[in-house]
Parts: structure tokens; sequence; C-alpha cells
């Protein structure tokens, strides 16, 4: 599906009012525009091999098209071989689509797909690995935390599997204008025909002071 043909269609399912028809669509280099009369739509498509499973899908995402400061939290958009479109946000929807889509529960594709777009706060990202927030916290200091878990799947004596991994949101409004970071505890269960449901608790918040780092709060 060209990148013009999945925004039109992401917009015209998922996003048009009753009464609303798309106007105009545009592209420059990746980012396609859609308007109505009145509103319009970035779309960001991602042509990398993208899988949680057995089937690669196309990753679409989706913000208004307008200035804001911080950016709006975008909408993701799946779609896999068949033109079949699921939308990322919508829990059932995000759990069609791993059912259609194979998913092994062991695949980093599906811990950043639920981090970045079923998590509580977002936006926000899974801790794959020691480096995947180095920027914001040192592994030490995140291994500190009560809970904390790198990616960790158990299998269950009926063939279900559990997967525990944790993530990391950015909160950016701290009323001393600096940045906040708080981390969740994801537990992800997945039934024999890959239909997954997870759960999410918070595990601790810290204000980030760029010179001392993180520090925590609870």
């Amino acid at each position: 599906m060209k990148p013009e043909t999945a925004a039109a269609a992401i917009v015209e399912r998922f996003l048009l009012k009753p009464g609303q028809t798309v106007s105009r669509i545009t592209r420059r280099g990746e980012v396609v525009r859609v308007r109505t009369d009145r509103t319009g739509w970035l779309v960001n498509t991602d042509h990398r091999t993208n899988t949680v499973g057995s089937y690669a899908y196309t990753l679409c995402e989706v913000r208004p098209d307008l200035a804001a400061d911080p950016p709006s939290v975008p909408r993701g958009f799946a779609i896999l071989p068949g033109d079949r479109i699921f939308d990322l946000t919508d829990p059932e929807e995000f759990k069609s689509f791993c059912i259609q889509a194979g998913t092994s529960i062991a695949s980093p594709g599906l811990i950043n797909l639920l981090a970045r777009y079923q998590a509580r706060q977002r936006p926000a990202v899974a801790i794959l690995d020691p480096g995947s927030v180095s920027f914001w916290l040192s592994p030490d200091r995140l291994e500190e935390i009560p809970g904390f878990t790198y990616p960790e799947v158990t299998h269950g004596r009926n063939g279900s599997m559990t997967l525990t991994f944790c993530s990391l949101h950015i909160e950016s409004d701290s009323p001393v204008h600096r940045p906040r970071i708080g981390l969740a505890r994801w537990e992800v269960k997945l039934e024999i025909d890959g239909r997954p449901d997870w759960s999410t608790r918070p595990l601790a918040q810290a204000g980030v002071d760029r010179r001392a780092g993180a520090r925590w709060e609870s």
C-alpha cells in the first residue's frame, strides 16, 4: 500500500467525524498530510521491516496537523498484508493485531509497541537492555529500584507464557520546569491463540537534574 493510500485509509476509517471528507492529500518525504476543509493530520510511515512474530507489517504514526509544544502524542496504526489496518492505541484492536500477526511474546517488537501505544502515560519507551534509557538513567540506578526487571519470559503449565518488562515515560509538566521521569512494570500474558492481556503498575518517579541525575521520590 502506497503511503498516500495508507494515510487516506487510516484517516477515513478511524479519524474522520460524521460528514467530513478528505479534500487534499500531499506528501513530503515520508510524511503525508491529509486535510479536510477544517482539520488535518500528518501521517508518518515507517518503511523498515517491522515484525512481532510471523508476519511483517507497516507502522504508521498519526498526529494532528497543528503546531504544539511539546508535540502531541501520536496514534499508531499497523498494516498487515491484505491491507488489514489496526489501531494500536485501542486495546482490543491491539490484541486483534497480535493474533493476526502471529505474535511471539519474546519479540522486542511487541514490547516496543506495548510501551509506545498502550502505556498509561505516553509517550513511553521500553527498557530492553542497559543502554535503552542511558540518557536518563545509568544501569546501576535502574537495578537499585525494587521491582525493576529487564524483559523476562516465564512459561505456564497450560502452554501460556508471561512476559515481564519495564518502561520509562517522560513527564514534562513539572512546576519547576525540569524533566520528570517515571517507571512502570508490565506483566503480559500470551494465551495459546496469540491473544495478549497486560497490566501495568507504577514503580517510581523522579525529578531529573542534568548534573545530579535522577532523584527518586517513590
